[in-house]
């Protein structure tokens, strides 16, 4: 794995403890402080790829949000080591354990995984986050596909469908999944080509109806 840039702010009693996990990554280099001054200060003229931030931090959440907004391309673990559960917010995951079994060095590279699937601009990539997340727990291909329109409708569509392509003579499209409003669904093919899709949505569309079709040959 080629190096990456870290930012970690945590309390100052803590800071050995992740000067320590750090030094054991040859392909992380970080810098750990221990306020919210010198995070402001350090991101002024330094643009880590991942930041890792203490909850126990006076207005951390706040925060949080902020540095998301700022800084839509860094990812961002929050540390909760005080929680037995706690959910992320705004940053890409929470860690309660980050030293147990080397646990936040495996979401570190796991968050980097990700972020190799996603190609989108910045803006975009929170929902890519989210449809990534839930395509991963989604077990089998129709729950997936499933997973996949249900996302589209989260962007502002009205109506969503999946289809197969089949490239037999005469092309077909195979209907697998369709999410949005029961009435478009019901006008939507199982099986079509094409020209009778497009002709589909120019209907859904004039409408009134914000309408997509994904097409797929897997």
């Amino acid at each position: 794995m080629s190096e990456i840039r870290v930012l970690a702010v945590v309390r100052g009693e803590r800071a050995a403890r992740y000067e320590q996990e750090f030094s054991t990554a040859d392909w992380i280099r970080a810098q750990v402080l221990s306020t919210l001054a010198q995070a402001v200060a350090y991101l002024e003229s330094h643009t880590p790829q991942l930041l890792v931030f203490d909850q126990a931090l006076d207005g951390a959440f706040a925060q949080v949000d902020a540095f998301r907004q700022k800084f839509p391309h860094m990812l961002i673990i929050l540390i909760d080591e005080d929680a037995d559960f706690a959910l992320p917010g705004e940053a890409d995951d929470i860690a309660t354990t980050p030293f147990k079994d080397g646990d936040l060095l495996r979401r570190i590279r796991r968050l980097l995984a990700n972020r190799q699937m996603e190609t989108l601009r910045a803006d975009a990539m929170p929902p890519i986050r989210d449809l990534n997340k839930r395509l991963r727990k989604a077990a089998g291909e129709q729950a997936k596909a499933k997973e996949a329109v249900s996302a589209c409708l989260d962007l502002g569509y009205d109506y969503a469908a999946l289809y197969r392509l089949d490239l037999r003579d005469p092309v077909l499209l195979n209907l697998i999944a369709q999410d949005g409003a029961p009435e478009v669904q019901h006008l939507a093919p199982q099986q079509a080509n094409d020209t009778q899709l497009s002709v589909g949505l120019l209907k859904q569309v004039k409408a009134g109806c914000c309408a997509l079709a994904i097409v797929t040959r897997c």
